[in-house]
This record gives C-alpha cells, structure tokens and sequence, in this order.
C-alpha cells in the first residue's frame, strides 16, 4: 500500500481547490471543489481530525462536513461543504480534513497491489486579531546536517517560505551557504528544519547568520559556532 501525500493540489486521479480553508469571524461555511481527471469512476471518502503539531493527528467533533462519500465519474466536479463548532478564539485552532481515494484491487505481475492517495487539506480557524510573533530558538548540528529550530510564539500559524543561512570563518570570509524551503509552524509549536553541511566545513565555521522567511514576518539571528558544535 502507498499513501502518496501531495502539498499541490492535483493528483493522478483527482484535482483540490482550495488547497487551505480559512475562516474568520465572519465565515461558517466554505467548500472545496473536488474533480475527477482521472479515466475512470472514483471513490474518495473524507475525515476530518484536529491538526496540534506537523504529523500530530486526533479526532474532533469540532468540523461538519458533508458528504463523507462522493463518488465522481470520469471528469465530474463535485463540492464538499465545511462548517465548524468552534466560538470566537484568542489563538488560531488548526484542523484538516483527509481526502482519500478508496483503493481499487488489480493484478500486476500475478500480485495484488493497492493504490492508495490521500491529502489532508488545512483548515485555520482564525482568532479576531492577529499576532505573529517567532525566534530563531536554537541551531545544532548532527549526521551532516545544521538543525535550525524555528519557535512559534503567537497566536497563528506562520509557512516558512524560506531559510537561508551564511557562515563565516575566523577571518570573516564566507565558507557555507545554504538555505530551503520551510512548512507550516503552527502556534505554540517549534518546527525542526535540516539543511545539509559537510562537517569539515561546520568546523571551519565560526559564525552563522540565519534568515527566515515567513508568510506573515521575517526572522534573523547570529550563532557563534564552536567545536563541539560540530562533534556531538
């Protein structure tokens, strides 16, 4: 069985739109577009779970959705409507609703195989005013690999669009740059994000500068960078 997760919005057998749900204090109902581009019929069945940190999944109550079943034939769209329980809020409550495709059974090679795809689509629950607010907590370095640990401090979300990272050596001249795309860091959460560097160069670095870019603020902190940085 593979579960394929997918962060763009079209798949091999069915297209999303929107690919995030936002609701504010004005909004109660939204929907999401579902088409079939496949070649055939689909089944896809939707759940729906509170979203606490990056792959920290439980069940709720706090999302309506209809229907929990749709069946799409070739090039149809459908809508699923979204509605929530959740009163007005201080801080943001995250939540996603998984849509997957129930598997078909085909033979390949005198083997049965399963094919499984299913994403899980955001849904902020938004609070009546907005406070970002994030530190560049700490970096540490192990397996080849500088670990930036990014804090989030208020009261939303915050997508990391971008960390960029410059180290220098005794000298001031620069020895490393690096730098990638992030993911979602959400309240009262700290996001861990790997950058590759060989660990010659990370003892050969004295200062790092980071960078980061985010959907609703901009981040930068300076490291001084020993040794035993490099030799956990």
């Amino acid at each position: 069985m593979f579960l394929l997760l997918f962060s763009s919005n079209v798949f091999s057998a069915f297209s999303i739109n929107p690919i995030r749900i936002f609701f504010d204090g004005s909004s109660k109902t939204k929907v999401i577009n579902v088409t079939n581009v496949s070649d055939e019929d689909i089944t896809l069945e939707m759940k729906t779970a509170l979203w606490e940190n990056r792959n920290d999944y439980s069940p709720t109550k706090d999302i309506i959705f209809f229907p929990k079943i749709l069946v799409l034939k070739k090039g149809e769209e459908k809508i699923v409507r979204i509605g929530h329980r959740v009163p007005e809020i201080e801080t943001e409550q995250t939540y996603r609703i998984f849509i997957k495709q129930l598997p078909k059974m085909t033979q390949q090679d005198g083997s049965t195989v399963e094919i499984v795809m299913e994403m899980g689509v955001p849904i902020f629950i938004q609070p009546s005013t907005f406070s970002p607010k994030g530190t560049i907590d700490k970096v540490t370095f192990s397996e080849g690999n500088l670990n930036v640990f990014i804090e989030n401090q208020g009261n939303v979300h915050f997508l990391i669009k971008s960390i960029n990272i410059t180290g220098t050596d005794d000298s001031g001249a620069e020895v490393f740059n690096g730098g990638r795309a992030g993911w979602y860091v959400l309240t009262g959460n700290t996001g861990e994000f790997k950058i590759e560097m060989d660990k010659d160069i990370c003892l050969n670095t004295k200062n790092l500068q980071v960078a980061i870019e985010t959907d609703r603020l901009s981040m930068n902190r300076s490291f001084v960078i020993s040794n035993e940085t490099c030799t956990p």
